[in-house]
């Protein structure tokens, strides 16, 4: 119990963290991309509106202009122009204020972004707007590889940062986990503890009960009120082994699982229960595919099939049909009790399996 508690407190922790490390590492790396390509076109735009030719900072006075030149202070050796006739004939090649890149690849850039028929665009590591100036085109490249490099760089330093917080996060997790749990796990060992020892207390008048009853039964003869008191009697010691069970199910961390036959065990409970079921007008039928194993613990795979077929038996309507269906649909087993029933309503549905739950109508 308390592994599993553990356990769970370190996945949630981590989960936690995880997501918000994400979100954190993703915005951060979002808004340097987009400042970086607001730079760019940025950039793209001031060359586009001063004829490919960037202007002196004492040229800028609107305020707009004032942010774009400390950016533009460090973008020397960063782009380079093409201007075209209206023939879309190369007229112009400045290539002064970019390194690497000739003229005559600039007009090969220039004719290839051209003939793509897209104003703006990427083109081998540049970033390219085309502008229509009324006398030809205006093509204008930016190198935008540098940026780029940037953000692959932020983006991989944000993961290693990421991978690193997660691993403290789960350390630290897993260090606080025992401290973190302990009021849960001291609580539920009581809860147990009591639920043990009123279980273990109640078998001792019951006993008691049982015996008066037979007593009875011996000097006066069976009559209905001591069946009752039999009824009843087994009835709550049905329910004490239930609740011990239950107890030391949960006390365990992990159950032992073995590979056995779930076609057998099945089909040798619907034998020990049908002729119970017919005594009470009910017909189990049984389609049992053979040869279906299963690996988990036996024992409570048994006490489930009885347990579904117990309860069926007892809320079907009386002279009709249970169906019990075992077979394998691609690699998943599918096991199924079938019955109808009066009272059942469809809200109910979702609470049929929490321990010892019965509907208001069962209870009547």
């Amino acid at each position: 119990m308390e592994n599993k508690l553990r356990k769970k407190f370190i996945y949630f922790s981590v989960g936690i963290i995880s997501i918000v490390t994400v979100i954190i590492i993703g915005f951060v790396n979002f808004a340097i991309f987009y400042n970086l390509n607001r730079n760019s076109d940025e950039l793209l735009k001031t060359l586009a509106e001063n004829n490919g030719v960037m202007p002196k900072i004492a040229m800028v006075e609107n305020s707009d202009y004032d942010q774009r030149v400390l950016y533009l202070k460090n973008i020397s050796n960063r782009f380079f122009t093409v201007r075209t006739d209206v023939q879309k004939n190369i007229i112009t090649v400045n290539t002064d204020d970019v390194f690497f890149t000739s003229a005559q690849e600039a007009v090969e850039y220039a004719k290839t972004v051209l003939s793509k028929g897209q104003s703006r665009g990427f083109y081998k590591g540049f970033k390219y707007l085309i502008e229509d100036t009324g006398k030809g085109k205006l093509i204008a490249f930016v190198d935008v590889v540098k940026d780029y490099g940037v953000i692959y760089s932020n983006l991989g330093n944000s993961i290693i940062i990421g991978i690193v917080v997660l691993f403290l996060v789960a350390l630290f997790s897993f260090l606080l986990s025992k401290k973190a749990v302990r009021p849960m796990v001291q609580a539920y060992k009581k809860q147990n503890a009591f639920i043990t020892d009123a279980s273990h207390e109640l078998k001792t008048p019951l006993a008691i009960i049982k015996t008066s009853a037979d007593v009875l039964e011996m000097e006066n003869g069976e009559c209905k009120w001591t069946g009752n008191i039999h009824k009843q009697v087994n009835r709550l010691n049905e329910l004490i082994g239930n609740l011990i069970s239950l107890t030391k199910l949960d006390e365990s961390d992990e159950l032992e699982k073995f590979e056995f036959s779930f076609s057998d065990i099945l089909s040798e409970s619907v034998t020990d229960v049908k002729d119970y079921a017919l005594s009470l007008n009910k017909n189990i039928v049984a389609n049992i595919e053979k040869g279906i194993s299963f690996k988990g613990n036996e024992e409570l795979i048994r006490k489930v099939i009885y347990i579904l077929l117990d309860n069926s038996i007892k809320y079907a309507k009386e002279n009709s049909d249970i169906n019990v269906n075992l077979s394998r649909q691609n690699r998943r087993i599918v096991f199924t009790i079938e019955n109808e029933a009066d009272n059942l309503e469809i809200k109910n549905y979702n609470v049929l399996f929490e321990r010892f739950y019965r509907s208001d109508s069962s209870r009547n």
